[in-house]
């Protein structure tokens, strides 16, 4: 799992080629400190079942760009 700090990192080296809702992803992740709630607040996952919340969010986590 990544440290907040590298994704802080990730994030400054990358913020013009992120979404709005990568942004709100990477946001929320420093916020709340989780990343299926951080994704659950940047993206519409009202019909997902929680185990493809949690991989979409890892998914999100692994990009270098977020």
């Amino acid at each position: 799992m990544w440290h907040y700090r590298d994704i802080m990192v990730h994030r400054a080296v990358a913020v013009m080629a992120l979404t709005i809702k990568q942004e709100k992803f990477a946001q929320l992740v420093v916020e709340l400190g989780d990343n299926s709630k951080a994704y659950r607040g940047a993206y519409d996952a009202s019909r997902m079942k929680p185990e493809s919340v949690h991989r979409k969010a890892r998914e999100l986590i692994e990009n270098v760009k977020v």
